[in-house]
């Protein structure tokens, strides 16, 4: 079997450690990163594979933002991809699949995506007339928010008034082949 080791080496200034992956007789496809997060802006996906079988890879349905890049690779071992930028407000999950099929070996690289965070509000700006008024307006945000002014005579109202907030859930695949029954509780301040 494969054997993975260490040699550590200390000094005053530091400590440094250098892995070594041993291949064994059997056959194998090593990974030594399996799961990677990016950015939305995009990034680069260095991938070293350390194998002692001929294997192919390939990107999973619906991941075609990755997308390898052609480099001068200093090692035969590692492969590089780039996840586009991510323009969705949703996070995004994608694989890629390392294989050789002769000797049923597969390893999955998973790349996660974060989301665009978005603040977007209906409108821009506001007319006002002269007199005391209240002004309220929505956005619609995938982040957390922090609500400041530049001027004095402007000040956001802090209420304890009830408003609605959409929740949305996933329900996933029922395999089992029974009924089931799954709870959702809400919980804030002293109120559940």
């Amino acid at each position: 079997s494969p054997r993975e080791g260490g040699v550590t080496i200390r000094s005053s200034a530091g400590n440094e450690t250098v892995k070594i992956y041993q291949q064994g007789s059997d056959p194998c496809i090593i990974l030594t990163q399996s799961d990677y997060v990016v950015s939305d802006r995009g990034e680069e996906i260095r991938i070293e594979i350390k194998s002692n079988v001929n294997y192919t890879y390939s990107v999973t349905e619906g991941a075609e933002w990755l997308t390898e890049l052609a480099t001068k690779s200093v090692s035969t071992n590692t492969i590089t991809f780039f996840a586009k930028e991510n323009e969705t407000y949703d996070q995004r999950v994608g694989k890629i699949v390392f294989s050789n099929k002769a000797d049923g070996l597969e390893e999955t690289v998973t790349v996660t995506q974060v989301q665009k965070d978005a603040i977007v509000a209906a409108k821009k700006e506001y007319s006002v007339n002269k007199n005391f008024q209240e002004l309220s307006f929505k956005v619609m945000t995938n982040v957390d928010i922090t609500v400041s002014t530049n001027c004095y005579w402007i000040y956001k109202i802090n209420t304890k008034a009830l408003h609605e907030q959409e929740l949305l859930f996933n329900i996933d695949y029922n395999t089992t082949g029974e009924n089931r029954t799954g709870t959702i509780t809400v919980n804030g301040g002293n109120a559940t």
